[in-house]
């Protein structure tokens, strides 16, 4: 982390993220009627306030951050003072700028805790909809999966050199990393029935539901996409770049697909993809991603044709989406 930038711009970043993961919970929490009485806190001056949301965030961040600090201490030892101060100051101001944020939740109760943003929003359709959706409410582990599957992407791929060039183990890695976007599918699908039921009576053909999945899923996969396009042609031939984005898109839409299967709750449907993960394996050894890219698609668009008009007539229990 000391010597490599990217390494420490991709610690930082993670660090950052569980902040405001922790800064989303602790806002929650105090939203919750049950907590009203923390608000006699206010009574308390500005500096007790302050010194209180900084100890909580510094508990909350402790089980991840730690190792910042004996990070600094290396940084020392090492004579690499500004790193070691950059680093410090860093780590501080974590906890710092989330307890400001709490001090003033408590001081003004029920404004939101991000300003609406006023300027235009694009429409992309029903997709544009699914897209607001993650911006608005699940942002941070959208950023964190992607964050997480491009560096699995970029750190794996570079080993490759043209006299040891290899995809398979690359790719195993990746493909789990593309698993981990179950939980957004998942968490998507439940919004779906939740707020999206008068789109099911709409007099739209399965083509159209189709189409707009698969733009959607276009998209989501841009940061991938992109990634594999800087590892391109140096570390990754074109046609595995090529096999491993189709591969992606496959595999994302036949995530969507299952979900049309059964109610599953988040425990089974991960169980799902965790069987799909250890079936593709055989076909990474075999080197056969020109064939299982297919096999993922044409599966996905069997299930959703077969499946979709049913799971929309089942009764929906409780325990699932």
């Amino acid at each position: 982390m000391l010597k490599s930038t990217g390494t420490s711009i991709l610690v930082c970043a993670l660090w950052l993220l569980y902040v405001l993961k922790c800064l989303s919970f602790v806002t929650r929490s105090l939203n919750k009627p049950d907590n009203t009485f923390l608000y006699v806190i206010n009574r308390t001056s500005f500096l007790h306030r302050l010194i209180a949301c900084i100890i909580l965030m510094t508990i909350l961040f402790f089980p991840v951050g730690w190792y910042g600090f004996l990070i600094v201490g290396v940084a020392l030892y090492h004579h690499y003072y500004v790193s070691a101060l950059l680093l410090l100051m860093y780590l501080i101001l974590l906890c710092v700028g989330p307890a400001l944020r709490i001090v003033y939740k408590m001081r003004h109760p029920g404004t939101p805790m991000y300003r609406e943003s006023r300027r235009p929003r694009l429409s992309f359709g029903y997709p544009g909809v699914l897209i607001h959706y993650i911006a608005a409410q699940q942002k941070i582990i959208f950023i964190t999966i992607k964050i997480f599957t491009c560096s699995l992407l970029y750190f794996f791929t570079r080993i490759n050199i043209p006299e040891a060039y290899d995809i398979q183990f690359p790719y195993l890695f990746f493909s789990l990393g593309i698993m981990a976007n179950g939980i957004i599918i998942h968490r998507i699908r439940s919004f779906e029935e939740n707020y999206m039921l008068p789109y099911r009576g709409a007099p739209v053909s399965l083509h159209k539901r189709l189409a707009d999945y698969l733009l959607f899923y276009l998209i989501i996969l841009l940061p991938e996409i992109i990634t594999l396009a800087t590892l391109t042609p140096v570390h990754l031939h074109y046609q595995d770049a090529v096999y491993f984005a189709l591969c992606a898109f496959g595999l994302v839409v036949l995530m969507n697909s299952i979900c049309f299967l059964e109610d599953f709750t988040m425990n089974q449907y991960l169980r799902i993809i965790l069987l799909v993960l250890c079936l593709q394996y055989y076909f990474v050894v075999a080197s056969l991603l020109s064939v299982l890219y297919i096999i993922y698609i044409v599966t996905a668009i069997i299930i959703f044709y077969r499946s979709f008009n049913l799971f929309e007539k089942r009764p929906k229990p409780r325990s699932g989406l």
